[in-house]
């Protein structure tokens, strides 16, 4: 798996170095005078900004591909990962009773509608209950350690 891992990001990085290598020459040796290279720049800029957004997905797309197959590859595995998004989903649903449904003056004045603000207020409600528990997580493990050196 690692070596696939491997030859996967290599074959990766020549692919594009050679496209922002074309894309360079494209741009510079288009024309000879400096007005055409100006001309050109937004169309490579464009051009380099699909390359990005592909590549960006294509990792996503990797990424969920080779966890997927890591999950697949054991029954420990599938059960911790089916617990652990369990908990994702009942944490998020207790934030969405929890979310407030009562539209503010502003979000009256933007048209926003009630459902919309119960979605964020959900999703923010989520986020600060995350970063706690992130902070909870870090003085765990720093009390664990303290504990164990003794």
């Amino acid at each position: 798996m690692e070596k696939l891992i491997r030859k996967i990001t290599n074959i990766g990085i020549i692919a594009i170095a050679g496209i922002a290598g074309l894309l360079a020459f494209y741009v510079v040796y288009k024309g000879a005078d400096t007005s055409t290279v100006v001309a050109n720049a937004p169309r490579a800029m464009d051009a380099t900004f699909y390359l990005m957004y592909l590549l960006i997905f294509i990792g996503i797309a990797l990424i969920l591909v080779f966890g997927v197959m890591q999950i697949i590859s054991s029954k420990k595995q599938i059960i911790t990962t089916l617990v652990i998004a369990g908990v994702a989903i009942l944490a998020f649903l207790i934030c969405y009773w929890v979310a407030p449904t009562e539209l503010s003056d502003t979000a009256i004045r933007a048209g926003i509608t009630e459902n919309s603000y119960r979605w964020v207020g959900a999703s923010l409600n989520l986020a600060y209950v995350m970063f706690a528990g992130l902070i909870l997580t870090f003085l765990g493990m720093y009390i664990y350690t303290k504990i164990k050196d003794r």
